[in-house]
């Protein structure tokens, strides 16, 4: 299996399919999981390269496509916030501490003059 969407698939393999065939599929996923692709339609061939249309899916495969495909994404935008507040809080606590520097050397300043 190249890639996965909701709405298909794109594989490759010595397989005898046709465009227009309509194909059951059992997918296991690096994860542990199978999906069951109860109806397939196959949309394209190139080679040995078959794009084929998801038309019927249990709910149980649905929930763990959903999980494999969607939960990557969701810990990197995870990440990705806590990244940013990191550095909003860095920012933050620079802005404070030059302010802290300034105020110093203008009561410094008020003391030497």
């Amino acid at each position: 299996m190249w890639n996965l969407s909701f709405t298909g698939w794109r594989f490759s393999g010595n397989l005898p399919l046709r465009i227009g065939e309509v194909c059951v599929l059992t997918v296991n996923l690096p994860t542990q999981e199978t999906l069951d692709v109860a109806a397939g339609i196959v949309r394209w061939m190139r080679g040995e390269g078959y794009g084929v249309e998801t038309l019927v899916i249990d709910d149980e495969s649905r929930q763990d496509m959903d999980q494999y495909v969607c939960q990557p994404v969701e810990d990197k935008w995870i990440a990705f916030r806590s990244r940013r507040a990191a550095r909003r809080e860095i920012k933050k606590r620079t802005e404070i501490s030059e302010g802290h520097a300034a105020r110093t050397r203008r009561s410094l300043w008020d003391q030497d003059s």
